[in-house]
């Protein structure tokens, strides 16, 4: 729905959005880092509001079609109480995505931060050891193609042609940014260049300390590949072939009926699909930021 419509009835829960604020007292700066520009207690709201709605008309649907389907079955269920059990359990997915999403935002603004990172240093610095003065080269950044530092040097450039010095506009940039990286770095040049030093000798030892934590990632990220790989072994391919042994001999014992073995065995497959790609995502995560694309 869009965002003005759905804020009309989230403002009748500020109050609950207000308690569920304690429990995530990282909202704010989660908030801030993902450039959202909506306070915790509205975003909160709007997700309650959001998800109750998706209750309402996804609870219809799936009660409409358990009811066509029990008017077909030969063995009888209760279509109201497996609806409201799948649509509980979709709300709340739905509910803990949604509060989750700011942090996702941050997280994808910091891996984009940090894969260009070591590019971007050595761009400035080829730059400014070739004499180009340290403003025209945030400039080229800004408008170079390298993601959210481009971004953020644009914010940069424009206070900078504003009248704000360098140092206090490069300081500005690590206000809200949510890589600790970029923030380091750019802090040492901001330091440096407020000390006096040679502003090439400080982006040389900052691309030299960052590359160094780019080596320690890579090897922490090839001892984490093993111990996931076996349990993706373990959890994908071991567990489901006994589990599907397991329910051929027990519902020959226990005389299932047909539609029970079914949802048994498509249960059991839609959980496989889920730990493939849980899997997935798993190793995607633990994927060091700073190896670039």
């Amino acid at each position: 729905m869009p965002l003005s419509r759905l804020s009309k009835p989230a403002h009748m829960f500020m109050g609950v959005s207000r308690k569920f604020k304690r429990m995530l007292p990282y909202m704010e700066i989660n908030l801030k880092q993902a450039k959202i520009e909506i306070a915790a207690e509205e975003y909160i709201s709007l997700c309650i509001s959001a998800s109750l709605l998706f209750f309402l008309f996804i609870g219809l649907f799936v009660f409409g079609v358990l009811y066509m389907v029990n008017m077909t079955a030969e063995d009888k269920f209760s279509p109201l109480l497996i609806a409201l059990m799948i649509t509980s359990g979709l709300t709340l997915f739905v509910f803990l995505q949604q509060i989750n999403y700011p942090n996702l935002l941050k997280n994808r603004r910091v891996k984009d931060l940090e894969t260009n990172l070591l590019h971007t240093l050595r761009n400035i610095l080829v730059q400014v050891s070739a004499g180009v003065p340290l403003f025209d080269v945030m400039v080229s950044i800004g408008n170079g193609d390298y993601g959210e530092i481009s971004e953020e040097f644009k914010v940069a450039v424009k206070e900078i042609s504003a009248g704000k010095p360098q140092v206090e506009a490069l300081k500005d940039l690590t206000a809200n940014n949510p890589s600790i990286y970029f923030r380091r770095a750019i802090w040492q040049l901001a330091n440096g260049m407020r000390a006096g030093s040679d502003v090439s000798q400080v982006l040389e030892e900052i691309i030299k300390s960052i590359s160094e934590e780019q080596l320690v990632q890579i090897n922490s990220y090839g001892s984490q590949l093993n111990p996931i790989a076996m349990f993706y072994m373990l959890l994908t391919v071991i567990v489901p072939s006994l589990s599907i042994t397991f329910l051929i001999i027990l519902s020959s014992f226990l005389s299932f009926s047909e539609l029970f073995t079914k949802i048994l065995f498509w249960t059991l497959y839609a959980g496989v699909v889920f730990m493939q790609i849980m899997f997935l995502g798993l190793i995607k995560s633990k994927r060091p930021t700073l190896m670039g694309e």
